[in-house]
């Protein structure tokens, strides 16, 4: 099997930029008619593949099982799919604000910085991407605010992209007051496709909310740099519908450090690894957790 076997063309029209929204209308005491708008991550269009049949539903059936044309199944209908002691695989990565913005010192010029993990947080040394990586060599210093309380310093190349800098920042020596400020500068981690179809090519503070796992928890460590896709389109509503049917649930916690992951899953716990081995049917719905050995489909 070839890697180029997998390259497909997705139209740009068929990216999602924004969470899937609709349209709501109240009536009012007085009978005037107000619209909202509502973000619903679980209407989003669901495909579903048949193992067995080599067959793919995507609208929703009547009684006698003829899909209805313009219905599409949605996220939220996924628990119609599976029964009673089944075991749902989730990740409950919490994704932090990775992305920042700087200028190079002298030149003035406009640099990218993709935090990637947090190396001593005692000498303030981070793992880094930086675009463009060509302008940026050991020993310059990036500014990330007006005020330069934010600099860092390149102190090691470690790939093509790959930088380690020192911030040169003490509030006292206080770490937290560190990551509060550093965050606070920081965008949600888009995908670079979603980022440059956008036009101000920027993310909004709403995508903190809006591309995170519903299941995300207090980041180990320094979280994840990229956001669990799949769980990001579930809801609240759709865990209460799970436990309603009985479904099993087993976390894992994935911290996605580069472009290119290979060991990036791991199990949180000997009970996530139990709890899904003895369940009837397993079954995963994100990237990273279909890498693990617990995950595949039984």
């Amino acid at each position: 099997m070839k890697l180029s076997q997998f390259n497909f063309k997705l139209p740009e029209a068929q990216v999602a930029l924004y969470p899937h929204k609709t349209k709501r209308i109240v009536k009012t005491s007085t009978g005037e008619e107000r619209t909202f708008e509502v973000t619903r991550r679980d209407e989003a269009r669901m495909m579903v593949l048949h193992k067995k049949s080599e067959t793919i539903d995507m609208y929703r059936k009547d009684a006698n099982g003829n899909p209805i044309e313009g219905e599409f199944i949605e996220f939220k209908d996924i628990v119609n799919y599976f029964d009673e002691g089944d075991t749902f695989v989730f990740n409950n990565t919490k994704v932090f604000p990775a992305r920042l913005y700087g200028t190079k010192e002298k030149t003035d010029a406009k640099i990218e910085v993709f935090l990637l993990r947090e190396l001593n947080p005692e000498m303030r040394l981070w793992d880094v991407l930086v675009e463009p990586a060509r302008k940026i060599r050991i020993g310059n210093k990036l500014f990330f605010d007006d005020v330069n309380e934010m600099v860092a310093e390149v102190i090691d190349n470690t790939t093509s992209r790959g930088r380690t800098l020192r911030f040169l920042y003490d509030e006292d020596g206080n770490h937290d007051v560190f990551k509060r400020s550093l965050f606070a500068l920081g965008e949600a981690p888009l995908p670079r496709y979603v980022i440059d179809a956008r036009e101000d090519h920027h993310a909004t503070e709403d995508d903190m909310e809006d591309f995170q796992c519903v299941f995300a928890e207090v980041a180990r460590i320094s979280g994840s740099v990229s956001s669990s896709w799949a769980w990001a389109q579930s809801s609240s509503a759709c865990c209460q519908a799970r436990k309603a049917a009985a479904m099993g649930v087993s976390s894992f916690c994935s911290r996605l450090r580069r472009v290119s992951i290979s060991r990036s899953a791991y199990i949180a716990g000997s009970d996530s690894w139990r709890s899904t081995w003895s369940s009837r049917r397993a079954m995963a719905c994100n990237f990273s957790s279909i890498r693990t050995p617990y995950c595949s489909s039984r």
